[in-house]
């Protein structure tokens, strides 16, 4: 069966997973430059269009790319100070929520005891007791604060640095890759003009989503009695950019504060099954409809690469793999010899399929 397989898939295959590893431990290596330029990469593509609209209207690119920033740097700041006065009319149900938790936890802490047979275990009466006991370590935590702080802070900086010289020199960066391959410069110029189109209309699509399941989630969060309805809506909404893992986390932080505060189970159960419907819907109805099939990436591919995402960049990688799997379905279409590829990793562009069928039964 196999003795007829030809040497050149086989070499074509075994090229692709050097070329894979290389590209896997390289990206573990250099994580640290990787991820801001990924980041700066896809946040350049969407500001790409505004950057060359203040061009046309007569302004240099380099105060251009700098407008856009600041544009990207007011939106975000303004998400950021959104989500510090939500946080802050939290305060109103603190001293509810510390009494409702911590005889929560004196019940799990007496429970555990009498099943481990651990007296001062039962003897713990708040939730601050028992995380220090279950923890037993709480020593440095001030200082991971501050690391992490110190280093957001430096990844900010080098995003927007990034982003402003990819807005600059984006046109010198095509030209050098359309130049790597000069005896295919049309194909090249298609397969980078699709690249840009899949990047934007993926993350345009997703900001649209995220908005509509913000709206959703505020209005069901707000009929079901959730305190700061819109705080815990906007939250939740925001983590379905990682698909799977963050509507599971958005679904139960709310669920559990209510929880907490009603002492009702009742009310986290009707949360987490509004979300359950409207990630239904949002999977099978809003994302197909809005982001289309721009990015059509097999499921199966799509949570393997959040699980690879995350072993090699942690959290970032459960982002960009997704946008980066798409990248490479359309490198894969492109390419005669990786169809195969494109085609495990989705569905293929048919057009382009049906195009280069017709060329190789004529030739």
């Amino acid at each position: 069966m196999f003795s007829k397989l030809s040497s050149s898939a086989l070499y074509r295959a075994a090229a692709l997973v050097l070329i894979t590893g290389a590209a896997v431990y390289l990206m573990i290596l250099g994580k640290s430059i990787i991820i801001p330029l990924a980041f700066a990469a896809f946040a350049a593509v969407v500001l790409a269009p505004l950057c060359q609209y203040l061009e046309n209207k007569g302004i240099h690119r380099s105060i251009a790319a700098f407008l856009c920033l600041l544009l990207a740097i007011l939106v975000s700041t303004g998400v950021t100070i959104f989500f510090t006065l939500e946080m802050s009319t939290l305060a109103n149900g603190v001293e509810t929520f510390e009494n409702n938790l911590n005889n929560m936890a004196s019940d799990v802490a007496t429970f555990l005891g009498t099943q481990l047979s651990h007296t001062e275990l039962t003897q713990l009466s708040t939730f601050q007791e028992l995380m220090s006991f279950l923890l037993e370590d709480t020593q440095g935590a001030l200082g991971k604060v501050l690391v992490i702080v110190a280093s957001s802070f430096v990844f900010i900086l080098f995003l927007s640095a990034f982003i402003v010289m990819f807005l600059i020199y984006r046109k010198g960066i095509r030209e050098f890759a359309i130049s790597l391959f000069q005896d295919d410069e049309k194909s090249m110029r298609h397969l980078l003009l699709k690249i840009e189109q899949v990047v934007r209309n993926y993350l345009i699509g997703i900001f649209q989503v995220i908005v509509i399941l913000a709206v959703c989630n505020c209005l069901a969060l707000w009929l079901l009695g959730v305190p700061n309805p819109i705080f815990f809506g906007i939250f939740a909404a925001l983590l379905n950019i990682v698909p799977f893992i963050g509507p599971l986390v958005g679904s139960l932080v709310p669920a559990m504060f209510a929880w907490v505060i009603s002492g009702s189970i009742m009310s986290a159960v009707w949360i987490i099954i509004y979300f359950i419907v409207i990630q239904s819907l949002e999977s099978y109805a809003i994302t197909p409809n809005i982001v289309g099939n721009k990015v059509n990436i097999n499921p199966m591919f799509t949570l393997l690469a959040i699980f690879i995402g995350n072993l090699i960049w942690g959290v970032p990688g459960m982002i960009l793999f997704i946008p980066l799997t798409a990248v490479l379905k359309q490198i894969f279409d492109e390419v005669a010899g990786l169809r195969p590829y494109a085609h495990l990793l989705g569905a293929l562009n048919k057009d382009k399929a049906e195009t280069q069928d017709a060329t190789t039964a004529s030739s």
